[in-house]
């Protein structure tokens, strides 16, 4: 929400200017704040940031590893991205991991 509404950078949209309208926002605040689920846009490519935990997760949110290619700069610990694809049942379908 905070890049959504401009406190925090980039903001979102990212090819926006223009950014969202007020009715736009009010309608994105509204949903957000009762609790509505977004649809998973299964297929959709993302590029996620965060902490490489031991257990293999990033920042706790649990990684589909099955063939995904690892970089000897991913340290345990250590900040990284992650390559994936979003996969049914919410499964993160990860292609790479790497260090930032």
């Amino acid at each position: 929400m905070r890049r959504v509404l401009g406190h925090a950078l980039p903001r979102l949209p990212y090819d926006g200017p223009p950014w969202l309208g007020d009715a736009e926002l009010d309608r994105v605040v509204a949903r957000v704040a009762d609790g509505t689920p977004a649809q998973v846009p299964v297929g959709a490519e993302v590029r996620l940031h965060g902490t490489w935990r031991t257990d293999r997760t990033l920042d706790e949110l649990a990684l589909d590893l099955g063939g995904a290619r690892i970089d000897d700069d991913a340290v345990r610990g250590g900040h990284v991205q992650v390559r994936a694809v979003l996969g049914v049942d919410d499964r993160v379908v990860v292609e790479r991991v790497r260090g930032r």
